[in-house]
Parts: C-alpha cells; structure tokens; sequence
C-alpha cells in the first residue's frame, strides 16, 4: 500500500473511532441522566405486539423507496423490483452503520454494483430524491407546527393549509428546476480558475445525465415519483405512530408529522456520530419535552422509540435480505 493509501486509511479508522465514541458516549450521558424508576416504568408499559406491525410498515417503507428509484432508473435498466428493494436495503444500511452519513457517497458505486447504472446518473437521481424529500420535511414541520400552535383551528383553515402543502409538494417534484439549478451551478464552478478541469467534466456528465432523465419522464412518471415518495413517508409516520404505541402512548398526527420531520432534520446534523446515534437520540427527547412530555419521560422515551427504530430497521433489512437471497438462488435453480 502507497503512503498516501496508508494516510486515508488511518484517517478512516480515526474517524470510526471518534464517531462510536461520541456516539457511545452520547447515548451513555442520556441513559444516567434518567432515573432508573422512570426506565423501568417505559419497560412495563410496552406492548410487543405492536412490533410486527412496526416491523411491516419499516419493510414497505423500503419497498417504496425501492420502487421511487425505479421510476427513476427504469429506463437506464429493466432490472427486477427486487433488486430496487436491494438497494433501498443496503443503502439505508450504509446510513445505519457508517460515521457522518457517509452511507449516501456510497449511492452512486452502490446503485451501479447492484444495477448496472451510471454513478454520475445515480448521484443526480440521489440528489432528486433528497431534495424531494427536504420538501416533504418542510411540509411536515410547519404542518406540524401549525397542529402544535393551532390546536383548535378551525375546519376550513386546517383545510387551506392541507391544500398549500399538497401544492407546494407538487411545485417541488419538478425535476427540471433541481437539475436547472445543479447545472447552474457547476457553470458557475467551471469558470473559476482552480481545479477547472474537475467542474468541467462533472458539468458535461450532469448535461449528460439529464439527457437520460429527462428524455424518458412525462408528467405521468414524475407523478407517479410524487405518489412513491407520499407512500414511503405515509408509511415511515405510521411506523412512528407504532412505536410510541410499543411503549404505551398514543401521540397525535399532527405531532407524529413534526417528530418525523424533526428526527430526519437532527439527523443529518450528526455528522460526528455512527448513523445518527446519539444526536438523534438527544433531538426526539427534546422535542418530546418541546411538546409537553416532563423531562425524564422525555428523555427515556426519545431513547426507547429511536433506538427501537434503528434495531427494528436492521431486523427488517437482515430478514428481507435474507428472503432474497433465497429467492435469488431458487430463482437460479430454475433457470
């Protein structure tokens, strides 16, 4: 290995070991200022039956994520569905495990391994897809802001701000204005003088890449992208909803939709951490106490459901997988 090779994988382990050793003792700092009572409480008042439901929804919200990426890549490769679930499953296993949300660099090398396609093309397709997602976030918490501070609002302002959601979500699924403004810029980029040559090239692999995007979706494909993205995040409320149920409580819609949208927003900030652990542990209880919820009972229940969520999703993805695989080798025996 070349000293430069030794210098990055040093640098890696590094980083490994800072991001579990924050995320370690983050988690460490939020389980001793519990009482131990309180934790014994939230014990005795989960109801495991729940879990299998919570369980189903986390596989359909994989599954629809997988099918989103279809509609997206279809026309590049006319792979099976299940190897778009594949990817949905090993790509939200990458955010899971890997420091810093480095799970979503590896997108375009993983999406290319498991289905053939253009790694400048899955990064645009990434790109989409979160952007679309930073929508429905948006949405979620003033919506949820809106039921939090306006409880009692009345049935044709509840219905005025549903209709400015629906719009605006559907004002953002053009994929022409994300990628107008990706394009733009790297123009930009391009003209300056260092590492020209660099912004060049990634500026004629979007035109590219574009080319392949959009030659192949009318407004019937971006609809339905629309209609794959509402299902994932109406299921992902769902599993929420599940797992406060798990430890007893019962929490509004209007709530479950700002929790939702606050966790995903807390856990792109938990760069220093190994898959959000611990940042997003710390940002659910203190929306909980935002919302009403004692301290204690805050903090003990924002532990419970978000590490609940985690080891549920590695459950589901470690079972799915290993249904495939059946699949995949009875599939083969076939042939």
């Amino acid at each position: 290995m070349t000293s430069a090779g030794n210098t990055f994988a040093l640098k890696n382990r590094k980083g490994w070991a800072v991001s579990i050793l924050f995320s370690v003792g983050l988690l460490f700092v939020l389980f001793r200022s519990v009482d131990d009572q309180i934790l014994s409480d939230l014990a005795d008042r989960m109801e495991p039956s729940w879990l299998v439901l919570v369980g189903g929804l986390y596989f359909l919200t994989f599954w629809s994520r997988g099918m989103r990426y279809r509609n997206l890549l279809k026309f590049q490769n006319e792979s099976a569905g299940s190897k778009y679930l594949h990817l949905s499953l090993m790509h939200h296993l990458y955010l899971i495990i890997l420091p810093a949300r480095a799970g979503e660099l590896i997108f375009p090398w993983l999406s290319h391994s498991i289905l053939g396609s253009g790694r400048t093309l899955n990064l645009l397709v990434l790109l989409i897809a979160r952007l679309f997602d930073s929508c429905f976030i948006f949405v979620f918490i003033a919506w949820g802001l809106f039921a939090a501070l306006l409880p009692n609002a009345p049935l044709f302002l509840n219905l005025a701000a549903s209709l400015l959601a629906v719009i605006f979500l559907l004002l953002g699924i053009r994929y022409q204005i994300m990628i107008g403004g990706l394009l733009k810029l790297a123009s930009i980029l391009k003209r300056q003088r260092h590492i020209r040559g660099f912004f060049t090239r990634i500026h004629s692999q979007l035109l590219e890449a574009q080319s392949l995007l959009l030659e192949q979706h009318d407004a019937k494909n971006q609809f339905l992208f629309f209609l794959w993205t509402s299902l994932s995040w109406l299921v992902s409320a769902l599993g929420l909803w599940s797992l406060f149920k798990v430890y007893g409580y019962t929490v509004e819609p209007g709530i479950i939709i700002f929790l939702l949208g606050g966790i995903n927003v807390i856990g792109v900030l938990g760069v220093f951490s190994i898959g959000g652990l611990g940042i997003a542990e710390l940002g659910l209880a203190g929306m909980l106490i935002l919302i009403g919820f004692d301290v204690q009972t805050g903090i003990a229940l924002g532990l419970g459901v978000r590490l609940s969520m985690v080891g549920i999703s590695l459950v589901v993805i470690a079972l799915s997988e290993a249904t495939l695989s059946i699949i995949r080798v009875r599939m083969g025996a076939l042939q």
